[in-house]
């Protein structure tokens, strides 16, 4: 499952979350622009978010000769769509910025931010390489100029992380913070390439430096513990979990740490310990709840996770894991109502995210419990051979294949959810149906 958005953003490189993020596609809301962006933009970003597109991109365009410290209208037009998560309309909003102002690098930056989203690595360097071939021509306003350079920075840098070319990234990163001194994710991604290159003191200082700049990240031990962690070492891990506690105690960022921590190394119970002292701490935080909405499912408290999670949809309607962990929660269920609200939770998260390989086979899962074979069947269609999948979604995937006759597939994704690692809510169904295999074939022993 997705780590939280705690951690997302720093800890990165393993599970379902990508090795990088480069600069943000997204602009504020309306109420988040209201300290940055002049009023004639506010405008425009507020008529946007009530459906006037067209609206909103003329107004962008009559206010543009006054403001030219911001991105054209149409790219600014791009990133709305994409805070709004429509990247269909946000991809041709680039497509058409390409022709309106080839001379402006940040289509290319926005495109390249989006090909490592999608771990294109050599088209991405390939698109930031025009960028950075179009910044150095660039002779627009200097303060912007300057946040291209931080941004081609943190896209190039991206890249040599995902190729593990650690000393490039290095530079980068440290030249994204000579331009961005301010940022904390680019203290962040040096902090963990510095601990790639086995400079841990170095690492360590990255960190604090980076939580040191905000309240909401978390502190450089936990940062150290779960690195140590994603490379096996439970020990050393386990050690700065410890430096962690007994230094903060009552710091609620310290606590929700240790929880993603024990939650990672599969530690439920300590998972959900802390993050119960967590939410003492700060019962608003939607990080924790959510997390200790993970835990009670994965153990298996099914009523629990069920009223956490319903309560959280409320404070998160469009978040996709809220939304997927439910539908799988009332998915165990054999009450008919439940059923069917599955079924009509994982259609909608299917409908918001298209292109998830775990929506879709959530969607066949439910539709399956619910006694809609062929359905189930069409849904698991769509997703590709080489889709990566959480242990359960891989589970509840073979469950299907099996059902629909596809003996050798369906074998292949319980081998693969049985060898993985991380939480697994129907481990012990697995090894159960996994013993009932004859020993030639038997995944997982």
């Amino acid at each position: 499952m997705f780590r939280s958005a705690f951690l997302a953003s720093a800890i990165l490189g393993s599970g379902l979350i990508s090795v990088c993020l480069a600069a943000p596609i997204e602009l504020p809301s309306s109420e988040d622009a209201a300290a940055t962006y002049p009023a004639e933009i506010r405008a425009a970003i507020e008529m946007f978010e009530q459906g006037d597109a067209n609206g909103a991109f003329e107004r962008l365009k009559a206010s543009a000769a006054d403001y030219p410290h911001l991105p054209p209208p149409r790219i600014m037009l791009a990133n709305l769509y994409f805070s709004s998560d429509n990247f269909v309309a946000g991809r041709i909003s680039l497509e058409q910025a390409a022709v309106e102002h080839p001379e402006d690098p940040e289509t290319y930056l926005i495109l390249g931010d989006l090909l490592v989203r999608e771990r294109r690595w050599t088209e991405a360097d390939a698109v930031y390489g025009r960028g950075e071939a179009l910044w150095k021509e660039f002779t627009g306003d200097k303060d912007r100029r300057q946040e291209l350079e931080g941004r081609l920075c943190a896209g190039l840098a991206a890249v040599a992380e995902a190729r593990t070319q650690w000393e490039l990234a290095a530079t980068r990163l440290k030249r994204w913070i000579e331009v961005a001194p301010q940022k904390m994710s680019a203290h962040q991604r040096l902090g963990r390439v510095q601990f790639m290159l086995k400079k841990e003191k170095e690492a360590f200082a990255e960190f604090q430096i980076a939580a040191s700049s905000t309240t909401s990240g978390p502190p450089a031990s936990i940062m150290m513990a779960m690195l140590f962690l994603q490379q096996g070492k439970l020990a050393k891990g386990e050690e700065w979990i410890k430096y962690a506690l007994d230094k903060a105690p009552q710091d609620y960022r310290t606590q929700l740490g240790a929880a993603q921590w024990n939650w990672e190394a599969g530690r439920l119970d300590a998972a959900a310990k802390h993050a119960a002292e967590a939410i003492t701490l700060n019962g608003d935080s939607l990080d924790a709840r959510l997390l200790s909405a993970q835990a009670a499912f994965y153990q298996g408290q099914h009523s629990e996770a069920e009223q956490q999670l319903e309560a959280l949809r409320e404070s998160m309607p469009g978040n996709f894991l809220v939304a997927n962990l439910l539908a799988w929660t009332l998915a165990s269920s054999e009450d008919t109502a439940k059923l069917q609200r599955s079924v009509e939770l994982a259609a909608l998260n299917s409908q918001r995210f298209p292109e998830s390989s775990e929506a879709a086979v959530t969607l066949a899962w439910t539709l399956f419990r619910d006694g809609k074979k062929a359905e189930s069947h069409a849904s698991l269609e769509r997703v590709k051979a080489s889709a990566q999948l959480s242990r359960d979604a891989a589970y509840y995937a073979a469950r299907i294949l099996q059902d629909a006759g596809e003996v050798e597939q369906a074998k292949a994704l319980l081998r693969g959810a049985l060898e993985n690692v991380g939480p697994f809510a129907s481990e012990s169904e697995a090894r159960a149906w996994s013993a009932t295999l004859t020993p030639a074939t038997s995944p997982g022993s």
